[in-house]
């Protein structure tokens, strides 16, 4: 089954546009794309991405899937079960600088992506993402063993669409996005695995007029790229090097803590 099946309809909340929440704005992406089907992204280290778009009556479906399978170089001293408890860590190495984000709750942040601009079109994606860190197989998903040994939950929970020219226009889009990360260990040899499964509609409304929909469709599909393409770097890049450095400071910690001989 495609994913787009998976996630009609899809299952986030639209929030009603709201203005000014968020002053400083990063530089606008700017992407030129024609109306296709996705190909697969380029292979970097062992995150592999696939694209897809379908059609269903006045619906344009696009969606990615994003498995990863990268090395880790964990120690006896500090795992990468401990990184995934440090979720705020998690969430900044997946979500860079460049955007903003705020923690709603102790499970919720909402992140701020980088404007996109498609032509004459400018528009921001502002989401809520929920991490849940869940441990010694209790409720994993059914795609995550149980005997591993922890996992991280990402699902998205709202989401808002600023910068068109109306709520209606914008309303007219849905996201989901949803995955898990989780060390899998076999011998000697561990490993980052993660899944990440994203999806965006749109829906045709000729009678709204101010926007021509091949320009929607155009956003929707730079949408969807933008964020495949940074999620992508975040499993084959980001993450791991990040452990590493968590790893690095916490073996520096426990040195100095401990009593010299």
């Amino acid at each position: 089954m495609s994913l787009v099946a998976k996630i009609a309809p899809l299952c986030v909340h639209h929030e009603k546009t709201t203005t000014n929440k968020w002053q400083k704005r990063g530089k606008h992406r700017v992407f030129a794309m024609k109306r296709s089907n996705f190909a697969n992204l380029p292979n970097s280290r062992g995150a592999n991405s696939t694209f897809s778009s379908s059609t269903k009556g006045n619906t344009v479906y696009y969606s990615s899937i994003i498995s990863s399978n990268i090395p880790l170089y964990e120690s006896p001293e500090v795992s990468f079960d401990e990184y995934l408890q440090d979720r705020p860590r998690v969430l900044r190495a997946v979500f860079p600088s460049h955007h903003q984000s705020n923690r709603l709750n102790e499970e919720e942040w909402k992140i701020q992506m980088v404007p996109i601009q498609v032509l004459f079109v400018s528009a921001c994606m502002v989401v809520v993402m929920r991490l849940r860190y869940k441990t010694h197989g209790k409720e994993y998903p059914s795609t995550v063993p149980v005997d591993v040994t922890s996992v991280l939950e990402l699902q998205t929970t709202k989401w808002e669409l600023k910068g068109l020219s109306s709520s209606s226009m914008a309303s007219q889009f849905a996201l989901c996005v949803k995955g898990t990360l989780y060390p899998e260990r076999k011998g000697k040899q561990s490993h980052l695995k993660g899944h990440l499964e994203m999806g965006i509609s749109f829906v045709r409304q000729p009678l709204l007029g101010l926007i021509p929909d091949s320009v929607l469709e155009s956003m929707a599909e730079t949408i969807l790229r933008s964020m495949a393409e940074e999620m992508k770097h975040s499993m084959d890049v980001s993450l791991p090097k990040d452990f590493n450095n968590f790893r690095r400071e916490r073996l520096t910690m426990l040195r100095q803590s401990s009593p010299h001989k």
